[in-house]
């Protein structure tokens, strides 16, 4: 497990995104040195907690559960079903072209019960 990291920074804004999750921007306050700027690059992509408080941290406010989630996210576990799915039926199309007209049945099917 990678140990925490603590950085001033800036909370700079934040836009929604199509699954409404939010992006987060931050820059740090001050200059970062090499160091810490190796353990940023080495958590790029990587899932965890985000604290942001305008006063230092305490030990106690740090989660102490994983941020990961377990197993596949649900998106995941869907293009897998539907995968298998295409191979039972034996297409003539490749599967991105099944799969993504699986998912506009699929969207059509929701958009239908929407009042």
């Amino acid at each position: 497990m990678k140990p925490p990291i603590e950085i001033p920074a800036i909370f700079t804004g934040l836009t929604t995104k199509a699954d409404r999750s939010l992006s987060l921007r931050f820059n740090t306050a001050q200059e970062v040195d090499e160091n810490t700027a190796t353990t940023l690059f080495t958590y790029r992509m990587a899932q965890g907690y985000l604290l942001f408080s305008p006063n230092p941290i305490d030990e106690e406010s740090v989660p102490q559960g994983s941020a990961l989630m377990e197993g596949k996210s649900p998106s995941q576990r869907l293009r897998d079903v539907l995968y298998v799915y295409y191979k039972q039926l034996n297409p003539k199309t490749d599967f991105e072209t099944f799969y993504l007209g699986q998912m506009n049945v699929i969207t059509d099917h929701y958009k239908a019960k929407l009042k």
